[in-house]
């Protein structure tokens, strides 16, 4: 039978010493089952985005929600460039991105870039491959280590 601790349980728990709070390195590692995390150490742990948003690319740009988004630039005709506020440690990370195609546009495709740790280029493509502004919203999660 398991124990379940309710959250001001927990609290003291953590402030007394019974239960350890979890550390960069322990989040880094993904291996320990004796700790807890707090909201501060969440971002550290592998399976959870570092960054995330959707915006809307034309007519004009707007951010809807994002998470560690510093910008979100139109250098062209279906062509944005998004940089994170907190880089990540190399440009070696992964971008999980999709669009709306309720529009009846399901033959478009987004071509990604990863420019630099901090920078990342998606480009809306029509099926000839050429840049097509039209799709929004465009969403993206940035996952990697930071």
């Amino acid at each position: 039978m398991s124990t379940f601790l309710r959250d001001d349980a927990i609290f003291a728990a953590i402030a007394g010493g019974d239960l350890p709070a979890a550390a960069q390195s322990d989040q880094e590692t993904a291996t320990s089952t004796t700790t807890v995390v707090t909201p501060g150490r969440q971002q550290f742990h592998p399976s959870a985005a570092k960054a995330w948003g959707a915006f809307n690319g034309n007519p004009t740009l707007s951010i809807l929600a994002s998470f560690n988004v510093a910008s979100i630039v139109r250098a062209a005709v279906g062509t944005y460039d998004v940089t994170l506020t907190t880089p990540f440690s190399s440009a070696n990370y992964a971008v999980v991105y999709g669009f709306n195609a309720d529009d009846g546009t399901s033959n478009l495709v987004i071509r990604l870039s990863l420019t630099s740790a901090s920078v990342f280029r998606l480009q809306t493509l029509n099926a000839a491959r050429s840049a097509n502004p039209d799709v929004t919203p465009l969403c993206f999660a940035c996952f990697g280590d930071q």
